[in-house]
């Protein structure tokens, strides 16, 4: 007795959606301080179970991971949260780098139900990594990720990838760059070797730090 409507999506090889493209740590998505939708549908398991009551009181269990990059403009203290703003029982760790130590992390955080939320202090000659993921081995959904600093130090634009002319700021110097260095690896800020129109938006959205 059961009818409706949907989509059915059909491809070669594995079947079913491809993952997301920062699925691995090594292909991290670089992302600057404000919201950045996402979703984990796809996505494998690419780090090690985190253990430690400070990741939650539901300590290990952490599945179907995306990650991404972050460099802080000024000493401070970072807030990185899905709270409210997932899907589904996230979990987040920032790590010091791919492979690397637990910065800091959390299962479930106050007044968020199910999502996560985590501050850590932070400085910006270090270049961060998040992991965004679910709780159980078949969690997947779809969110924003907010990431907002305070306090500190502020280090100007030379803690940031825009920063292109490393002269402390992000402005008409390092746009003239990006444009010059077009198809390139001259004006690139993601990181993946060539200067495209990803690596405008993440400038602009770093302007005048």
């Amino acid at each position: 007795g059961s009818f409706g409507n949907g989509t059915l999506s059909i491809t070669d090889g594995a079947g079913g959606p491809s993952g997301p493209a920062n699925d691995n740590c090594v292909d991290a998505t670089l992302i600057v301080d404000g919201n950045t939708p996402f979703t984990t549908v796809g996505s494998t398991t690419d780090g090690d179970n985190p253990t430690g009551s400070q990741c939650g009181a539901l300590g290990a269990g952490f599945y179907n991971d995306i990650w991404f990059k972050y460099t802080p403009s000024a000493d401070g203290s970072l807030t990185v949260s899905t709270c409210n703003q997932a899907t589904f029982d996230s979990r987040i760790n920032i790590y010091d780098g791919c492979g690397g130590l637990i910065v800091a992390c959390n299962d479930d955080a106050t007044d968020c139900g199910l999502t996560s939320e985590v501050t850590t202090p932070v400085v910006c000659t270090v270049t961060y990594i998040i992991r965004v993921g679910g709780y159980g081995a078949a969690t997947f959904g779809t969110g924003t990720l907010s990431v907002t600093m305070e306090g500190g130090t502020d280090c100007g634009g030379g803690g940031l990838p825009a920063d292109l002319d490393n002269d402390g700021d992000v402005d008409g110097g390092d746009l003239a760059i990006l444009i010059g260095g077009w198809g390139g690896p001259s004006g690139d800020v993601d990181g993946d070797g060539t200067t495209t129109g990803a690596d405008m938006a993440l400038l602009l959205g770093s302007w005048g730090f």
